[in-house]
């Protein structure tokens, strides 16, 4: 979202090439206006036309309805962060009817002041809320936090119990654009 609108064209133009051998998807991140999607409508339907699977990273700055937006307008599959929606029915009730993955991303949400603290993240609320999810770093060059690391975060919030842990393991991997084949390895090694 830092970039001209227009220069996105571009971009998938450069990873068309490379999709099937290692590029699988678009995201779109950065500043998170209200209405941001709009001006992405037609780059977003040009991209899932060429074969790019579709994440967006919305709901972070407490804007729900960039949630619904990315959702209905751009065709988002994933959605990183979405902490906003956790008081917002009509968001909760899209992610799970349309099968909507969620990245939640726990210490950068603190960072940024999404949350107050780990004990007030969504990400238990979700769960019980049964919306698929994953635990991610977002950035972790900026959060300066690995996996290992956020989960030790999570776990010690106790927002995440072990059985809650490989209901998100198995659903992150559900979720994952990537080959069946993969997929069950990856379960296989739970």
């Amino acid at each position: 979202r830092h970039h001209a609108v227009d220069s996105t064209v571009a971009l998938l133009r450069a990873g068309e090439s490379f999709l099937g051998k290692g590029v699988v998807a678009v995201d779109l991140a950065g500043a998170e206006p209200l209405g941001f999607a709009p001006a992405y409508t037609p780059f977003f339907k040009q991209a899932k036309a060429m074969g790019y699977r579709i994440n967006v990273h919305a709901g972070e700055t407490g804007h729900g309805q960039n949630v619904i937006d990315a959702i209905e307008l751009l065709g988002a599959e994933r959605i990183g962060h979405a902490v906003a929606i956790q008081h917002d029915t009509h968001a909760i009730n899209l992610v799970r009817e349309k099968g909507v993955f969620l990245e939640t991303c726990p210490t950068s949400n603190l960072q940024t002041k999404a949350v107050a603290s780990y004990q007030a993240h969504p990400l238990g609320y979700f769960l019980r809320q049964d919306l698929p999810l994953s635990i991610n770093t977002d950035n972790r060059t900026v959060s300066q936090v690995n996996m290992s690391q956020e989960i030790q975060r999570v776990s010690e919030a106790q927002l995440l119990g072990a059985q809650g842990y490989q209901r998100i393991y198995q659903q992150s991997v559900a979720a994952a654009f990537c080959e069946p084949s993969l997929k069950a390895v990856l379960l296989d090694s739970l």
